[in-house]
Protein backbone atom coordinates (compact mmCIF):
# COMPACT_ATOMS: atom_id res chain seq x y z
CA UNK A 1 0.00 0.00 0.00
CA UNK A 2 1.38 3.40 -0.89
CA UNK A 3 1.75 6.22 1.51
CA UNK A 4 -0.97 8.33 -0.15
CA UNK A 5 -3.49 5.50 -0.17
CA UNK A 6 -2.78 4.81 3.52
CA UNK A 7 -3.26 8.50 4.28
CA UNK A 8 -6.50 8.48 2.25
CA UNK A 9 -7.72 5.43 4.21
CA UNK A 10 -7.03 7.17 7.53
CA UNK A 11 -8.87 10.29 6.32
CA UNK A 12 -11.85 8.20 5.27
CA UNK A 13 -11.86 6.35 8.59
CA UNK A 14 -11.56 9.63 10.47
CA UNK A 15 -14.39 11.18 8.45
CA UNK A 16 -16.58 8.13 9.06
CA UNK A 17 -15.82 8.27 12.78
CA UNK A 18 -16.68 11.98 12.90
CA UNK A 19 -19.96 11.42 11.02
CA UNK A 20 -20.84 8.53 13.33
CA UNK A 21 -20.04 10.61 16.40
CA UNK A 22 -22.15 13.50 15.08
CA UNK A 23 -25.09 11.20 14.36
CA UNK A 24 -24.80 9.52 17.77
CA UNK A 25 -24.53 12.90 19.49
CA UNK A 26 -27.61 14.28 17.74
CA UNK A 27 -29.74 11.21 18.42
CA UNK A 28 -32.36 11.51 21.11
CA UNK A 29 -31.05 10.73 24.57
CA UNK A 30 -32.33 7.61 26.33
CA UNK A 31 -35.84 7.77 27.80
CA UNK A 32 -34.45 8.00 31.34
CA UNK A 33 -32.50 11.13 30.44
CA UNK A 34 -35.53 12.72 28.73
CA UNK A 35 -37.86 12.34 31.65
CA UNK A 36 -36.18 14.76 34.03
CA UNK A 37 -37.89 14.71 37.39
CA UNK A 38 -40.26 11.75 37.52
CA UNK A 39 -42.99 13.55 39.44
CA UNK A 40 -42.86 16.69 37.29
CA UNK A 41 -43.18 14.49 34.21
CA UNK A 42 -46.16 12.63 35.65
CA UNK A 43 -47.80 15.90 36.70
CA UNK A 44 -47.69 17.21 33.13
CA UNK A 45 -49.30 14.17 31.54
CA UNK A 46 -53.05 14.45 31.00
CA UNK A 47 -55.36 11.92 32.57
CA UNK A 48 -58.44 11.17 30.50
CA UNK A 49 -61.86 10.45 31.91
CA UNK A 50 -61.45 6.92 30.52
CA UNK A 51 -58.21 6.45 32.51
CA UNK A 52 -59.76 7.80 35.69
CA UNK A 53 -62.98 5.82 35.25
CA UNK A 54 -61.20 2.52 34.67
CA UNK A 55 -59.09 3.13 37.77
CA UNK A 56 -62.27 3.75 39.79
CA UNK A 57 -63.87 0.57 38.44
CA UNK A 58 -60.67 -1.34 39.24
CA UNK A 59 -60.68 -0.01 42.82
CA UNK A 60 -64.29 -1.11 43.20
CA UNK A 61 -63.48 -4.54 41.77
CA UNK A 62 -60.65 -4.90 44.27
CA UNK A 63 -63.08 -4.21 47.12
CA UNK A 64 -65.57 -6.67 45.65
CA UNK A 65 -62.91 -9.37 45.25
CA UNK A 66 -62.06 -9.11 48.94
CA UNK A 67 -65.75 -9.62 49.75
CA UNK A 68 -66.01 -12.64 47.42
CA UNK A 69 -63.06 -14.50 48.94
CA UNK A 70 -64.08 -17.74 50.65
CA UNK A 71 -62.36 -19.98 53.17
CA UNK A 72 -62.11 -22.77 50.58
CA UNK A 73 -59.40 -21.36 48.36
CA UNK A 74 -57.05 -18.51 47.59
CA UNK A 75 -58.21 -14.88 47.54
CA UNK A 76 -60.63 -14.04 44.74
CA UNK A 77 -58.89 -12.66 41.68
CA UNK A 78 -60.17 -9.84 39.49
CA UNK A 79 -59.30 -8.17 36.23
CA UNK A 80 -60.64 -4.99 34.62
CA UNK A 81 -59.87 -4.44 30.94
CA UNK A 82 -60.97 -2.12 28.16
CA UNK A 83 -61.27 -3.76 24.75
CA UNK A 84 -60.65 -0.88 22.35
CA UNK A 85 -61.58 -2.96 19.29
CA UNK A 86 -64.98 -3.97 20.69
CA UNK A 87 -65.42 -0.70 22.64
CA UNK A 88 -66.26 -2.66 25.76
CA UNK A 89 -65.25 -2.67 29.42
CA UNK A 90 -64.86 -6.13 30.97
CA UNK A 91 -64.70 -6.97 34.66
CA UNK A 92 -63.84 -10.55 35.57
CA UNK A 93 -63.77 -12.31 38.93
CA UNK A 94 -62.37 -15.79 39.62
CA UNK A 95 -63.59 -17.22 42.92
CA UNK A 96 -62.75 -20.63 44.41
CA UNK A 97 -65.72 -22.25 46.15
CA UNK A 98 -66.69 -25.62 47.61
CA UNK A 99 -67.80 -28.12 44.93
CA UNK A 100 -71.42 -28.15 46.15
CA UNK A 101 -71.67 -24.38 45.54
CA UNK A 102 -70.47 -24.51 41.95
CA UNK A 103 -73.82 -24.00 40.25
CA UNK A 104 -75.46 -21.34 38.13
CA UNK A 105 -77.78 -19.97 40.83
CA UNK A 106 -74.89 -19.48 43.28
CA UNK A 107 -72.79 -17.92 40.51
CA UNK A 108 -75.47 -15.31 39.76
CA UNK A 109 -75.96 -14.60 43.47
CA UNK A 110 -72.21 -14.03 44.01
CA UNK A 111 -72.03 -11.91 40.86
CA UNK A 112 -74.83 -9.71 42.22
CA UNK A 113 -72.93 -9.33 45.50
CA UNK A 114 -69.78 -8.40 43.58
CA UNK A 115 -71.57 -5.71 41.58
CA UNK A 116 -73.32 -4.26 44.63
CA UNK A 117 -70.00 -4.12 46.46
CA UNK A 118 -68.13 -2.73 43.46
CA UNK A 119 -70.54 0.20 43.09
CA UNK A 120 -71.24 0.74 46.82
CA UNK A 121 -74.93 -0.06 46.40
CA UNK A 122 -76.62 0.52 49.73
CA UNK A 123 -73.84 2.78 51.00
CA UNK A 124 -75.01 5.87 49.11
CA UNK A 125 -78.32 7.48 49.97
CA UNK A 126 -80.40 8.81 47.08
CA UNK A 127 -83.36 11.16 47.46
CA UNK A 128 -85.18 9.18 44.77
CA UNK A 129 -86.29 5.59 45.17
CA UNK A 130 -84.10 3.72 42.69
CA UNK A 131 -83.62 0.05 41.84
CA UNK A 132 -80.19 -1.47 42.34
CA UNK A 133 -79.83 -1.64 38.55
CA UNK A 134 -80.47 2.10 38.25
CA UNK A 135 -78.01 2.81 41.06
CA UNK A 136 -75.34 0.82 39.22
CA UNK A 137 -75.94 2.88 36.09
CA UNK A 138 -75.66 6.15 38.03
CA UNK A 139 -72.51 5.09 39.88
CA UNK A 140 -70.93 4.05 36.59
CA UNK A 141 -71.78 7.47 35.15
CA UNK A 142 -70.20 9.18 38.18
CA UNK A 143 -67.03 7.08 37.86
CA UNK A 144 -66.45 8.32 34.31
CA UNK A 145 -67.37 11.99 34.71
CA UNK A 146 -66.09 15.23 36.16
CA UNK A 147 -68.58 15.52 38.99
CA UNK A 148 -68.51 19.24 39.72
CA UNK A 149 -68.86 20.12 36.03
CA UNK A 150 -71.30 17.40 34.97
CA UNK A 151 -75.05 17.71 35.44
CA UNK A 152 -77.17 14.95 36.95
CA UNK A 153 -78.84 14.38 33.59
CA UNK A 154 -75.45 13.96 31.87
CA UNK A 155 -74.30 11.51 34.56
CA UNK A 156 -77.46 9.42 34.17
CA UNK A 157 -77.15 9.42 30.37
CA UNK A 158 -73.46 8.51 30.47
CA UNK A 159 -74.11 5.77 33.02
CA UNK A 160 -76.84 4.22 30.89
CA UNK A 161 -74.61 4.20 27.82
CA UNK A 162 -71.66 2.74 29.76
CA UNK A 163 -73.83 0.10 31.43
CA UNK A 164 -74.76 -1.31 28.03
CA UNK A 165 -71.09 -1.88 27.12
CA UNK A 166 -69.73 -2.95 30.53
CA UNK A 167 -69.77 -6.67 31.26
CA UNK A 168 -69.19 -8.47 34.52
CA UNK A 169 -68.17 -12.12 34.47
CA UNK A 170 -67.83 -14.35 37.50
CA UNK A 171 -66.12 -17.74 37.33
CA UNK A 172 -66.67 -20.22 40.15
CA UNK A 173 -63.67 -22.52 40.44
CA UNK A 174 -63.46 -25.61 42.60
CA UNK A 175 -60.42 -27.50 43.87
CA UNK A 176 -61.77 -30.68 42.23
CA UNK A 177 -62.89 -29.49 38.78
CA UNK A 178 -61.02 -27.88 35.93
CA UNK A 179 -64.18 -26.46 34.34
CA UNK A 180 -65.52 -23.30 36.01
CA UNK A 181 -69.16 -22.34 36.31
CA UNK A 182 -69.44 -18.98 34.56
CA UNK A 183 -72.08 -16.28 34.60
CA UNK A 184 -71.69 -13.16 32.47
CA UNK A 185 -73.95 -10.27 31.53
CA UNK A 186 -74.06 -6.51 31.26
CA UNK A 187 -73.24 -4.82 34.55
CA UNK A 188 -76.76 -3.58 35.29
CA UNK A 189 -78.21 -7.08 35.13
CA UNK A 190 -77.72 -8.17 38.73
CA UNK A 191 -80.05 -11.14 39.11
CA UNK A 192 -80.34 -14.56 37.52
CA UNK A 193 -83.24 -14.44 35.07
Amino acid sequence: MTRSSARQGRKTALAAALVLAAVAGSAAPPAAAQTGDLFDNLATRPVTLLDAGIKRVRAGAQTAAARLTTAVGPPAQFRVTFDSALRRLDVRFDVTVAPEKANEAFCWARRGIAIREMFSIGAIRYTLKLSDEERVRRRLGVMFSREPETTEREIVSLGQRLADVTYVELNLLTPTSETPVTCRAVVHRLEWR
